[in-house]
Order: structure tokens, then C-alpha cells, then sequence
């Protein structure tokens, strides 16, 4: 059995290179120590966007043609995307996580030959439990 996770991104399944990259939104913490000595945390929702970074093949021309229309979707005016994704583990399958809320990052320069990375970035995620 293998680990490797599906990638499923607006209800297609991704055939990607390499490892899938995925950071889950937190919000980030910061610690002050005060003259008296104690140290008070607060957060902050600074870098709290979940994000997928996946690498495809150059030469898979579907792939790059969904990267294309996905980069085209439009997006509201609060920023909101309408991207969907799961990553679902075969060890797991009842269990994905999904990010919702998401647009296409950047559309990189794409070579003739190699690898190409893709980040998107998604308002929200949840993980069934």
C-alpha cells in the first residue's frame, strides 16, 4: 500500500511529480515578556492561509492546461477564490482534508522539459474526523 496522498484539486485528480507539499493555516503566535518577567502570548492571523504546493510534469499538457484554467477562475472581492482540493491518503480514505476558498497563486513560467511548481492558496481547511 502506498502513501502517497491523491490530490484531488476542482474535482480532478492530479498525477504529480515528486513529493506534495501542504501547509494547514494556523494562526501565528507570539510570546512578550513583560518587565515583570511574564511572558503573555496573543495570535495573529498573519500567515494563517493554508497552501498546496504540487509539482507536474512539464510535458503533461492536461495538467498544464487545468493549471491554466484554474489561474483563470475568477475570485470575489474579499480575495475568496473558488478552488476546491482534497488530499486524501490511501491508508485513510475516510478521512481527507479538504481546503475550500482557494485561487491558483501564480502561474510560473513554464519550461519545455522538467518540473514546474504550483502553490495555491486556500482561505480554509477542514479534516474529517
Amino acid at each position: 500500500m502506498s502513501l502517497k496522498p491523491n490530490l484531488i484539486i476542482a474535482g480532478q485528480t492530479i498525477d504529480y511529480n515528486e513529493n506534495l507539499k501542504y501547509k494547514l493555516g494556523t494562526r501565528k503566535r507570539e510570546f512578550k515578556t513583560s518587565i515583570t518577567g511574564l511572558t503573555r502570548a496573543s495570535e495573529s492571523l498573519d500567515d494563517s492561509a493554508s497552501k498546496i504546493m504540487v509539482t507536474l510534469d512539464n510535458s503533461n499538457r492536461t495538467a498544464r492546461s487545468l493549471m491554466e484554467s484554474l489561474y483563470k477562475q475568477p475570485f470575489n472581492r474579499d480575495g475568496q477564490g473558488s478552488i476546491i482540493a482534497s488530499i486524501v491518503y490511501s491508508n485513510d480514505p475516510s478521512n481527507p482534508i479538504n481546503f475550500e476558498g482557494g485561487i491558483l497563486e501564480d502561474l510560473p513560467e513554464i519550461e519545455d522539459t522538467g518540473t514546474t511548481e504550483y502553490s495555491f492558496v486556500f482561505n480554509s481547511y477542514s479534516q474529517t474526523l
